[in-house]
């Protein structure tokens, strides 16, 4: 979503589908992108509506560690992607994406802390961090942007989920669910 999973791509030449291509369809397309994950209708109160960045520490973004690793993401009708989380540094999280399950020719994104907000930045569109906790972080629009993502840390430190908010053309709000699995590189 990109967050969801991965946010964005930076060379835009890969064709294969990543959180961030899932992500970038629905700012361009509201889910009318072809990425064919089932569409649910979700109550308002949990969709984006007035995007309010929440202050992030360096302690905050810290207790996103169980980000990191390889990933396998898939949803229903959705063909897997791949992708691995790093922590760079206290302020910076890179996403890189991969083609295939090989791990090989990656495309790489970062969620950045600056001057206590976490942004993620793409290509014509950001987000900024609107909740977060241990367990699940929210990014609300910040420019160029009409949807949110959420993060949310599965039972097991195997699995965790990514969820992207959309509103369809009649304006109502929906979400496309994609699980990631823990992949072996």
């Amino acid at each position: 979503m990109s967050h969801a999973g991965t946010l964005y791509h930076r060379s835009g030449m890969r064709a294969a589908t990543s959180l961030l291509s899932l992500l970038s369809g629905v700012v361009v397309a509201c889910g009318g992108r072809g990425d064919q994950s089932p569409e649910r209708n979700i109550p308002d109160s949990v969709a984006a509506s007035e995007t309010k960045a929440i202050t992030v520490t360096a302690a905050d973004f810290g207790s996103l560690r169980w980000l990191e690793g390889s990933w396998r993401g898939h949803g229903t009708e959705q063909a897997p992607f791949y992708e691995q989380y790093r922590f760079v540094d206290d302020s910076t999280l890179a996403v890189d994406s991969f083609a295939d399950s090989t791990f090989a020719n990656k495309t790489t994104a970062l969620v950045e802390l600056r001057s206590g907000q976490l942004v993620n930045r793409g290509e014509g569109a950001s987000w900024v961090v609107t909740a977060l906790d241990s367990a699940e972080v929210t990014f609300g629009p910040l420019a160029g942007a009409r949807n949110s993502y959420i993060w949310r840390r599965g039972a097991t430190a195997n699995a965790w989920t990514a969820i992207i908010i959309s509103k369809n053309a009649e304006g109502t709000q929906k979400e496309r669910v994609y699980q990631m699995e823990r992949a072996a590189r």
